[in-house]
């Protein structure tokens, strides 16, 4: 079995109350037990709900309590994706999944890039709070794009359990 982040799977859970579904990412894990995963939903947040990101600071600094996430209203939503994370982990561990597939760019799943701050689309290399704490727990981490990598795991050439 392996997580995947929901919206990736055609489910209407992003900020913007809609999904970023991909047939690649999928067919490649077609016959494969999937757990669907929001942790921003699993945290408390409604959809649609305002973007956020990670404000001066890195993922690893939000889960050390030492920035913060806020949205572009300027509420505060730290506590909410740090629960958010706690969740998804404790819902991998608990079916004992190794993988997850999650949607580069956010501010929870992001495994590669984040968004600055800044709310201007500007791109940070970094990973989100749930992508840093899973890794933190030795879950193997793919975004959206790692087809081929799926294609490896699925073949048992990786780290696929």
């Amino acid at each position: 079995m392996v997580a995947v982040s929901s919206c990736l799977m055609g489910i209407p859970c992003r900020y913007n109350g809609k999904h970023y579904y991909r047939k690649s990412l999928m067919k490649k894990l077609n016959n494969t037990d999937i757990l669907a995963i929001c942790p921003e939903q699993l945290g408390g947040l409604p959809t649609p709900r305002n973007p956020a990101e990670i404000v001066m600071g890195s993922a690893r600094q939000v889960l050390d309590g030492k920035c913060m996430i806020i949205d572009n209203l300027g509420n505060n939503v730290t506590k909410e994706y740090i629960s958010g994370a706690y969740r998804t982990l404790a819902l991998l561990k608990t079916h004992g999944i190794k993988t997850a597939f999650l949607k580069d760019g956010s501010p929870s799943c992001g495994t590669t890039y984040v968004y600055d701050g800044t709310f201007n689309v500007k791109r940070v290399n970094g990973s989100g709070v749930t992508a840093t704490l899973l890794a933190a727990s030795g879950i193997n981490l793919y975004n959206e794009l790692d087809v081929q990598a799926i294609f490896n795991e699925i073949k048992g050439e990786g780290k696929y359990e």
